[in-house]
């Protein structure tokens, strides 16, 4: 079963520290999606704005740059985010990831000192030929647009005859030296069809079953099996990303869903992931960004605020995108604009990067809401303007002003000011 990938997911995205990181970055990685004050446009802005913040914070973190600015940028702008998704009553595991994510945010702010270093093997799945990984059958999907410094990859099964065979060893950041049998497996999955079999190692296996009105997630072992329903408080996991985290302790462990304790119990005798594991082979739907960690996690150390595509943007683009299609170009219109405006007037904005705005304002890619019918003359010219200005190789003070003009006006029409 092929799933669709929607405009967003073709354009470029950039890193940058500032302005513009929204556009580039957060829509390339993207599905499909719109907002407006007080409705989707707003809701769509405040998006745009917690993803700018975040992705600046990502960037500082990487390049040891100073955190406290960007940190309170992205809990400020989800704060406000999170305010306008309760007034459009988005689903409520959407609101439950706003909370930990804030929660996150805050617990990171109060740290003191460097993070210890752990025995971790990783498998970001950016390349079929990645060390420690062969792949039988299933598919690489890449998601950016060409030339992009960063793109979204994960792998895509289809059933029995698709897996990975991945060698922890080869992955190993370094050996622990004294392996008492305690680990963490972390991963992100987004399962279609009738789910199936995501990971196994020795005789454990860990499944999703989601055949009819079924949604459990398995712990199979020889002396053990227990399935723990899914639906109950997080909704239908089908179709959207979702975090699972197993931790175990000698013959204990615990469950964790998107940071939120599922369940926990004994198994009889070690389980031990050291050699190899096994992705897939029995499952359809897409899987991502594998962590071994060899020792016991607590909560603060799962990673299900990343990426935060998965986490928040693409389940978010994904419901907006079933609220009819003038919500979703008001929420897409919003998106786009809340970089925009603030990047003309910095001097920072290329036609190019102006390009790619018009063609999701106009609606002209796969799963984009087209431009409402009823936009009014002067909205529509600004968006006409903002087309001319697009094509351009440069722009002189004059046009640069007309673009800051036709900027507000558009913002002004969705109530942006």
């Amino acid at each position: 079963m092929a799933k669709k990938k929607g405009f967003f997911s073709s354009l470029s995205p950039s890193v940058s520290p500032v302005g513009y990181l929204f556009l580039l970055l957060f829509i390339s990685l993207l599905a499909n999606f719109s907002i407006a004050r007080g409705g989707p446009a707003e809701l769509g802005y405040r998006t745009g704005e917690f993803l700018s913040n975040w992705y600046w914070l990502r960037s500082m973190e990487l390049s040891g740059g100073k955190l406290q600015g960007p940190r309170e940028g992205a809990l400020s702008s989800l704060r406000a985010l999170s305010r306008e998704a309760e007034q459009e009553e988005v689903p409520r595991f959407l609101g439950e990831r706003m909370e930990r994510v804030e929660e996150r945010l805050i617990a990171t702010s109060e740290q003191t000192g460097g993070a210890e270093e752990k025995a971790v093997a990783y498998w970001p799945f950016a390349s079929k030929e990645e060390e420690g990984m062969e792949l039988e059958g299933g598919e690489l999907v890449v998601e950016a647009g060409e030339g992009s410094p960063k793109k979204l990859s994960y792998l895509r099964f289809e059933g029995e005859r698709e897996w990975a065979e991945l060698d922890v060893s080869a992955r190993l950041t370094f050996a622990p030296r004294d392996y008492s049998g305690e680990f963490s497996l972390q991963l992100w999955f987004r399962p279609f069809g009738d789910g199936g079999k995501l990971v196994s190692f020795g005789d454990l296996k860990l499944k999703v079953d989601l055949q009819g009105t079924k949604e459990v997630l398995e712990l199979d072992h020889p002396r053990l099996s227990k399935e723990f329903p899914l639906t109950e408080g997080w909704g239908s996991i089908r179709d959207r990303w979702n975090h699972l985290a197993l931790i175990v302790k000698g013959e204990e462990y615990l469950l964790y869903l998107d940071g939120e304790r599922l369940g926990e119990g004994k198994l009889e005798g070690e389980i031990s992931p050291t050699k190899r594991l096994t992705a897939g082979k029995g499952y359809s739907g897409d899987l991502d960004e594998l962590h071994l960690t060899m020792e016991t996690l607590g909560k603060e150390g799962l990673r299900f605020d990343r990426p935060i595509d998965y986490a928040l943007a693409h389940p978010l683009l994904e419901w907006m995108a079933t609220r009819g299609e003038v919500e979703g170009w008001r929420f897409n219109a919003g998106l786009v604009l809340a970089g925009l405006k603030e990047r003309a007037e910095m001097g920072g904005l290329r036609p190019a990067q102006l390009g790619q705005a018009v063609q999701i304002l106009r609606g002209r890619g796969e799963g984009l809401a087209p431009t409402p019918q009823g936009l009014p003359e002067e909205a529509r010219r600004a968006l006409d303007r903002l087309a001319d200005l697009a094509e351009e190789e440069s722009w002189s003070e004059e046009e640069r002003g007309r673009l800051i003009s036709a900027l507000q006006k558009l913002k002004g029409y969705l109530g942006l000011d």
